[in-house]
């Protein structure tokens, strides 16, 4: 599978098409938090802030989920 992967054309081009969306769709939400007030103008933190604070309830009662 492996050789496949190194030698198939196909193969190749298909990883060049996934390589290419997955870094678009990365730089589209690295832009999107950059320009989120949230994530670094006056509330910054409070994102962050939020899933922190919904990490620690659920690590309490009979079956924590964290």
């Amino acid at each position: 599978m492996v050789y496949w992967l190194r030698k198939s054309i196909v193969a190749r081009g298909a990883l060049t098409v996934l390589r290419l969306w997955l870094g678009v769709e990365w730089l589209l939400s690295s832009l999107e938090k950059i320009g989120s007030p949230v994530w670094t103008g006056g509330k910054a933190g409070v994102a962050v802030a939020g899933f922190l604070k919904n990490a620690l309830t659920l690590t309490k009662g009979d079956h924590p989920e964290v």
